[in-house]
């Protein structure tokens, strides 16, 4: 999974450089904000990094990487368990884009594309040994899925390079769906503030 990791922020890192040689028409945003999971889980944070590349007055193609965090309820009824079990998402996601014509200075643009995750869920899986005891094992998994991202953004100018703005996100799990659990399968959705800087 760490192989898998390091691969997708290559392919972000090597977007990310290839917009310093080409024209001025780049922008990178970062943010950080809420992330959950729809029905019976609580919610974590996520921060994103968004290389973003405007060809025409109305359309721009987007890459996006993103690391969140959630955990959803169990009850092991143990002392010393987290009655919890926790969710690491790593998604890499392409973005066509619309830019909205607004006669303001918000900047308003709407998305939809396809993503790939990366998913850890930490847990205790418990077994019966043979005089009858209940033992409990930490695990780590680790699946893949791929979906479909829909995406909204607001920016704000504060200057001819440098904006802030806001951004909501959800994720739409279309892959894996005969084996992977109910939870597993769930969309996800986000939220949060982000600093744009127009390379």
């Amino acid at each position: 999974m760490k192989k898998s990791i390091f691969f997708i922020l290559f392919i972000h890192i090597s977007i990310l450089s290839f917009s310093q040689v080409a024209n001025k028409n780049f922008t990178l945003s970062i943010g950080y904000g809420y992330f959950n999971q729809f029905k019976n889980s609580d919610a974590g944070g996520n921060i994103w990094i968004q290389t973003d590349y405007k060809f025409s007055k109305s359309f721009s193609f987007a890459t996006e990487f993103e690391n969140a965090r959630f955990a959803i309820p169990i009850l092991y009824g143990v002392s010393g368990l987290p009655n919890r079990q926790f969710i690491y998402d790593n998604s890499f996601a392409f973005l066509p884009k619309y830019h909205f014509n607004l006669k303001t200075k918000l900047q308003v643009s709407a998305g939809a594309g396809f993503v790939y995750r990366l998913r850890a869920r930490d847990h205790f899986d418990s077994t019966i040994s043979n005089l009858g005891d209940r033992n409990y094992t930490r695990q780590v998994e680790a699946t893949d899925n791929l979906g479909m991202p829909v995406i909204l953004e607001i920016h704000y100018p504060l200057n001819q390079f440098l904006f802030i703005g806001a951004r909501i996100r959800t994720n739409f799990w279309l892959s894996n769906l005969n084996t992977n659990p109910d939870w597993h399968r769930r969309a996800t959705y986000a939220g949060g503030l982000l600093l744009a800087i127009k390379l």
